[in-house]
């Protein structure tokens, strides 16, 4: 590792996962690889993250507690200082030729500006055993594919990208705590950069249990998948909305019975900040949908800025 003029920044958001975080940096200070730095995004964790970092030798950037997973990484981006960067979670394990992987395959090809890594998921649920490929189904919602090539996207915890082409396009946006590599995805393919997959950078994510989404927020998971539904795959046709509304009034109902039998259980077992939580969950679900007028004039907007980010 190196401090100086590094080709390659090796970066990882955490909060609150020190012992997990503490594996990840042994094996990040293990690459083989003469030039790079490891810089840690720290989400104002109340546990012995500093410490943990500081030890390894990586660089420490504090992130305010108001910042959202999508902040932490543009902060995490916008602190590096290598051409390349790649995203490793705290809870993950690279394998030592990792980053030489990633830089061969940003060297190999010019216009790529996003590439996921295989990512081997350890003592993950059944329907989480292929995390880290996804592709998009309807409003919004996304599945796990088990081929490389029929994924469109690439989880954050295994993710190189060209900071320069990051930056062009606008960064990471620091208003979603979910689906924000998706939509870094999209962007980057509108504006006419390559997005693959990079069979040789490979890890293994392990499940912790400790879950890194510790805050409840209004703005949640909801209006996260209706401002990436919006901005990408609008309805175009009458008939288009109207499988739309019939979907989303389907996911809504879910929803609620889901957070109202959380809700009960919560109170059934006297838990007062698990049923706050529940009824956090309730009105964050409610709320996505009311703000559909709202998300359509950003969705708007945005899609504006990314067509003129890839104009010349």
């Amino acid at each position: 590792m190196t401090s100086q003029c590094p080709r390659v920044s090796a970066l990882v958001v955490t909060r609150d996962r020190a012992d997990s975080l503490e594996r990840a940096l042994a094996a990040l200070n293990a690459q083989e690889h003469p030039s790079f730095e490891i810089v840690v995004v720290d989400n104002d964790s109340s546990d012995r993250t500093a410490d943990v970092v500081r030890q390894s030798g990586a660089r420490y950037l504090h992130a305010h507690s108001a910042f959202g997973i999508g902040a932490c990484r543009r902060f995490a981006v916008e602190g590096a200082r290598g051409e390349i960067v790649a995203f490793c979670d705290d809870d993950c394990v690279p394998e030592p030729g990792w980053i030489a992987a990633f830089e061969r395959e940003f060297a190999r090809r010019p216009t790529l500006a996003l590439a996921g890594g295989q990512v081997i998921n350890v003592g993950f649920a059944a329907e989480k055993e292929y995390k880290g490929l996804s592709r998009h189904l309807a409003n919004g919602k996304c599945t796990f594919v088990n081929d490389p090539e029929s994924a469109e996207y690439f989880g954050n915890m295994n993710l190189g990208l060209r900071r320069s082409a990051v930056l062009a396009v606008g960064n990471y946006d620091p208003s979603m705590n979910v689906m924000e590599e998706l939509d870094l995805a999209e962007r980057l393919r509108r504006a006419g950069y390559g997005v693959d997959y990079c069979p040789d950078a490979v890890l293994e994510h392990h499940h912790t249990g400790v879950s890194y989404k510790r805050r409840q927020r209004l703005r949640g998971p909801e209006w996260n998948r209706l401002s990436f539904f919006f901005a990408y795959h609008r309805p175009r046709s009458t008939r288009a909305w109207i499988r739309f509304a019939r979907v989303e009034t389907g996911l809504l109902a879910k929803d609620l019975r889901r957070s109202l039998r959380h809700l009960a259980s919560r109170l059934r077992q006297k838990d007062p900040s698990g049923a706050m939580a529940s009824l956090l969950r309730t009105a964050s679900a409610v709320l996505a949908r009311l703000s559909i007028p709202w998300i359509l004039i950003r969705a708007a907007t945005r899609a504006e800025l990314t067509t003129r980010a890839s104009e010349p």
